[in-house]
């Protein structure tokens, strides 16, 4: 776990952004174990932590890739790096490269930077080491594109025991800490007593769905009823806001299990909501949900969140992440959309867990 000094001579040569972001790609891919080779070398790693969140899936960084660069960026690598030491995959750190309208951007795959996660085995030293070498990369990258900042979010499970990644970044200075709020449900009670503890109306609601409509679980490939859902979700929003590719990332994850859909129909057989709902071995999050506008004031989403539970326990899930909780007032100035959506969403929740946006610029 060393830079490469050659990625000190990019640049040195008044290179344009694609000349360097090339040679950066050649030098890494001659450096370093990268992800999108060695795929199953990465899920390795993640089987060996004590904790997998969703974020550091392979499905779901292909879903991102689809989602948040192509498409958007006009070049665009994905540059996970497999931390190695000794000969042994110890690690992986999440990153990507982007240029779009000659803005480079660094970041994981569109969304801030993701902190390393390193094997449990590992001695602190060498954790330290792995760390150290994340960020050195993470600078060498934004001198070479001379990127002024970059963001990182250190979420749950590492909101819960600061380490050296976000201690690290504090130390260099230059940092702007915002507080953000995750809703998460634990899921080590019975099932009775996790929906004891729901929004004391959820309760009579859930009762009236489920009497309602008929719920359905997805969790293999359909195309049929995942097109019924891609035109729900159209139809609800009223334009495309999304390209078929990330469609079809998302659909293979149910294919492969790596995630489920539930989804309600009428008595017309009709589909008239649906939520997805992505897995690791021991957290599940709730992805894109699509809901009959006409239908605003029935209980569906309560139903579909309530048969998710239900499956997420019968899989042996530890946490369900549900989302962001906003608030007016705060530095994050969300919509009343999003406010109104996520105080539905905590109806559910058991816990509130902070979550640190890192705004990092170079000094």
């Amino acid at each position: 776990m060393e830079i490469n000094p050659r990625l000190n001579e990019i640049g040195l040569e008044k290179e344009n952004l694609t000349e360097r972001l090339q040679k950066l790609i050649d030098i890494l891919n001659e450096s370093y174990t990268l992800r999108p080779n060695h795929t199953n070398r990465w899920q390795a790693v993640l089987n060996q932590l004590d904790y997998i969140p969703v974020r550091y899936m392979n499905s779901t960084i292909e879903y991102y890739i689809e989602y948040y660069l192509t498409g958007r960026a006009e070049n665009w690598h994905d540059i996970s790096v497999i931390l190695i030491h000794e000969g042994q995959d110890i690690g992986v750190f999440p990153l990507s490269v982007s240029i779009d309208n000659e803005i480079p951007m660094i970041s994981s795959h569109g969304r801030p930077i993701l902190p390393p996660l390193t094997i449990p085995s590992l001695s602190k030293k060498i954790h330290k080491k792995a760390i150290r070498f994340c960020l050195d990369l993470t600078q060498r990258i934004m001198e070479i594109f001379q990127i002024k900042c970059w963001q990182s979010y250190v979420g749950f499970p590492q909101c819960t025991n600061l380490d050296s990644w976000y201690r690290s970044i504090l130390e260099q200075g230059g940092v702007e800490v915002i507080v953000e709020h995750e809703l998460y449900l634990s899921l080590d009670l019975p099932l009775d007593k996790i929906k004891q503890n729901f929004r004391n109306r959820y309760k009579n609601l859930i009762n009236v769905g489920e009497r309602y409509w008929q719920v359905s679980i997805l969790s293999n490939a359909d195309a049929g009823i995942w097109a019924e859902f891609e035109n729900l979700h159209l139809y609800v929003a009223g334009r495309k806001t999304r390209s078929a590719a990330s469609w079809q990332a998302q659909h293979r994850q149910v294919a492969n299990g790596d995630a489920f859909l539930v989804y309600a129909r009428d008595d017309n057989h009709r589909m008239i909501g649906g939520g997805l709902f992505t897995c690791s071995r021991d957290e599940a999050a709730y992805s894109v949900g699509a809901y009959d506008r006409d239908l605003f004031d029935k209980p569906i989403s309560h139903v579909i969140h309530s048969y998710a539970i239900k499956l997420m326990k019968e899989r042996q899930l530890r946490w369900y992440y549900i989302g962001k909780r906003f608030y007016h007032h705060t530095s994050e100035t969300p919509t009343e959309k999003e406010v109104s959506i996520s105080y539905f969403k905590e109806g559910f929740a058991s816990q509130m867990i902070p979550g640190l946006l890192i705004k990092k610029s170079m000094i």
